[in-house]
């Protein structure tokens, strides 16, 4: 499995903090056998919730490829990253200097539409000067950007992010009952505190549940009763009951993709999963963006389950992260 080693330079800059790029050189050495590839150390341009001018951001592109070029002078190895809204010098310049693999950042601030447009032009360029260069993509697991172009490599965080706001993938089915792979997924609302779900026609919820269930994984339950001052009230998805605005008891009978954000994560990165290993997905690598601990485990649950030692997938981490956690790297194993 592929570990990648990102600086976390724009998670320092959201917090008005910055990164030592002499310390982040000795750490990637130091760990060159765990990580499969490190990122550039980019300069993000402007201040945090502030729309960047043109100057910032071709400053910010000249700085970060003064710092890729001094990372390589110090006997560091990483992958230069082309960001949306920079000049097309900058990828160019990647190819003319011989990089194999490059990163590719579509804007999060602009719809796909936009995005799928600049990528038009960006692999327009690599097709007429270096057809064969590996690009992963960040943040690119939207289908349409997915499947519309080459990719070697794509990460995102949706999985973890979309389990917590109480969603998860769900693959179409076919008259016979199989999932299909080749289309976008159904985003269904799984959490009973919303009660989207229990909208759902019945012959699709009995066909969501024999899904699920044969994928090793429970739907849950969730019961809704008027309020009692002696209930249990505890953290959503636990047993017990949570007191809410209605003066309802949220009352957990079976835990499951209803009732627990964890277990939406981990359905939703076995979907990503099934997606490169039985559904026909020819990006050959599938990377899983773990911020922290917690979503690393949830993915190594998932992963060494239904997929041990496929080199299909890896994780995504950052020196930003590792550097502030009081157990290094000893959880990335």
């Amino acid at each position: 499995m592929d570990y990648i080693l990102d600086s976390g330079a724009f998670s320092a800059w959201t917090r008005q903090g910055s990164i030592d790029i002499d310390a982040y050189i000795e750490f990637m050495k130091l760990h060159k056998d765990r990580f499969t590839t490190n990122i550039n150390l980019d300069v993000i341009p402007g201040r945090f919730g502030e729309t960047p001018t043109g100057e910032e951001i071709e400053s910010a592109a000249g700085k970060g490829y003064e710092n890729l070029k001094y990372i390589e002078s110090k006997g560091g190895v990483v992958i230069p990253v082309y960001h949306q809204h920079e000049k097309m010098y900058w990828l160019e310049k990647m190819i003319d200097d011989g990089y194999d693999y490059v990163g590719i950042s579509p804007a999060n601030d602009i719809q796909n539409s936009g995005r799928a447009r600049w990528l038009d032009q960006v692999f327009g360029l690599i097709a007429k000067k270096k057809p064969d260069l590996k690009t992963h993509g960040f943040a690119v697991t939207g289908y349409n950007l997915m499947f519309r172009y080459p990719w070697f490599s794509v990460d995102s965080a949706t999985w973890r992010i979309l389990g917590g706001h109480g969603g998860i993938y769900m693959p179409l089915f076919d008259s016979r009952g199989e999932a299909r792979y080749e289309v976008a997924p159904w985003v269904l609302p799984a959490s009973g505190r919303r009660g989207l779900y229990e909208e759902i026609p019945p012959t699709i919820r009995e066909a969501v549940v024999k899904y699920v269930k044969s994928r090793g994984f429970e739907i849950g339950e969730v019961e809704y009763t008027e309020g009692d001052d002696n209930a249990h009230k505890v953290g959503f998805g636990l047993p017990g009951g949570r007191q809410s605005r209605t003066r309802k008891t949220e009352v957990v009978k079976e835990l499951g993709l209803l009732t627990k954000h964890s277990e939406r994560a981990r359905w939703n990165a076995l979907y990503f999963l099934d997606l490169v290993h039985i559904g026909g997905c020819k990006i050959p690598k599938i990377i899983f963006a773990c911020g922290d601990v917690n979503a690393y485990k949830l993915f190594r649950s998932v992963y060494d389950k239904y997929y041990p030692g496929s080199d299909r997938a890896g994780v995504l981490t950052s020196y930003f992260y590792i550097k502030g956690c009081k157990k290094g790297l000893e959880w990335l194993q």
